[in-house]
């Protein structure tokens, strides 16, 4: 199938445009300009004419044929007495072209007779049209005239300037047409490869297309797409090496217990102990299914919320914080908060500090503090451990998707927290402080 290019199309209308115009000033400006060549073919008469009368040519040797030939060069005008009787005193100068101009002469006679006549007209003469002016002088009447010659001449030689000048500009126009037509498409072609390439998920290119304008910006919308992409399959590689990490060892745990118990051996002294393993594996591979499956449906909550009803934020927090301090007796929980009654959906602030106290206490060594507070606009809270600081390099990755923290754990519960923290147009930082780390959140009420 042959493509329409845009160079092509841009070089057709510039063109078209252009002959547009042209025809379009040629239909308008005809007419005046026909009218114009007209009263300068009078002008010339009157001009001519004058010249006789004013400088007193004797007329008895313009009828006599003396000096007559000066007076024909004057712009191609001639001259001829026409006496009170009809008859023609300068006829014998007209050489061959009498006859051509006899019918003109009994015509103006004839005019002249009736009293028919105007100081300047025309009449059609065999196939042409002769131009006159009639001026009553003592000898009869001074007839100037001239064929419509000079006329088309005048008017040939414009409508050729006009055709000269419209292929110029054509030609302007075509050379403009193909520089703008190269400046608009060079680059939308580069865009096109660069495009069909990343949908072949080769997505390496940096796509460099620097230009302030609607093209500029297609490009860096392109560019950006292109960065997500990547940053998507990053994260799907992420996912699967998370996915295999975290749920093969509990399932080797699993499938190792399950074995030992068929052939009569209990790894941990008896058969409640095992099973309690298992049982523990198993609830470690629900939470990370269960993390997983959440963190692919908060792209989806984003645009559909779900309904949304009044909770104790504060309430929420202390009891999540309740099931965790069962995990480990030496750690102290300090928990000071006020009540706050906040419109939101439960299960995502459940899900905020399951993660958060999960955190928290894989790094804490004594004590876990968890501040709630608020003002007018803004919810805030604050959690705080005694645990290892932060290691700067780690800063900046600390909420990305299966990040691989300082313990070789892999994960999505910061990711998670920082996610429905956005969902509030809230904000979340975490940095090293006096005892250990601090997590500082603030979400809109």
């Amino acid at each position: 199938m042959i493509k329409n290019r845009l160079g092509l199309k841009i070089w057709i209308s510039f063109t078209l445009i252009i002959i547009l115009i042209y025809i379009l000033m040629a239909f308008m400006n005809i007419n005046s300009i026909r009218n114009f060549f007209t009263e300068e073919v009078y002008k010339a008469l009157e001009d001519a004419q004058n010249y006789v009368i004013n400088n007193d040519i004797n007329m008895h040797d313009m009828m006599m044929g003396n000096q007559i030939r000066g007076f024909q060069n004057i712009r191609n005008v001639q001259h001829v007495i026409i006496d009170n009787y009809g008859n023609i005193s300068s006829y014998k100068m007209m050489g061959n072209r009498n006859l051509e101009y006899n019918k003109f002469f009994y015509k103006i006679w004839d005019k002249i007779q009736k009293d028919n006549y105007s100081n300047f007209g025309y009449l059609n003469n065999e196939n042409n049209k002769i131009y006159y002016k009639i001026s009553r002088i003592k000898e009869g009447y001074l007839i100037s005239f001239t064929p419509d010659t000079y006329k088309k001449e005048l008017e040939f030689s414009l409508f050729r300037r006009l055709l000269i000048g419209a292929l110029i500009s054509s030609i302007i126009v075509f050379f403009i047409s193909y520089i703008l037509s190269r400046y608009l498409t060079v680059p939308i072609l580069k865009l096109e490869k660069t495009v069909s390439k990343i949908s072949k998920r080769q997505w390496e290119e940096e796509v460099k297309v620097k230009r302030n304008d609607e093209i500029g910006d297609l490009a860096n919308s392109i560019e950006l797409l292109r960065k997500r992409l990547i940053e998507n399959d990053d994260s799907q590689q992420k996912s699967l090496q998370y996915i295999s990490h975290e749920l093969k060892t509990p399932l080797m745990v699993i499938r190792s217990y399950t074995q030992s118990i068929r052939d009569g051996i209990f790894p941990k002294g008896n058969l409640q102990n095992t099973l309690n393993v298992i049982d523990e594996e198993m609830d470690i591979m629900e939470k990370r299914v269960r993390d997983l499956i959440y963190y692919s449906k908060l792209d989806f909550i984003s645009k559909n919320q779900k309904e949304k009803s009044i909770y104790n934020i504060s309430k929420i927090a202390f009891e999540v914080s309740k099931r965790f301090e069962n995990m480990n007796e030496n750690i102290k929980w300090i928990f000071e908060a006020k009540d706050i009654n906040f419109l939101t959906n439960e299960e995502q602030i459940i899900v905020l500090f399951e993660n958060i106290y999960e955190n928290q206490i894989r790094y804490t060594k004594t004590f876990i503090k968890t501040l709630i507070d608020e003002d007018k606009d803004n919810i805030f809270i604050i959690v705080e451990n005694d645990g290892e600081k932060i290691k700067e390099e780690n800063e900046t990755f600390l909420f990305d998707a299966f990040y691989k923290g300082n313990k070789g754990k892999f994960g999505l519960g910061l990711s998670l927290v920082y996610r429905i923290v956005k969902l509030y147009g809230g904000t979340i930082s975490i940095y090293n402080s006096y005892n250990g780390v601090k997590y500082d959140i603030k979400i809109k009420k």
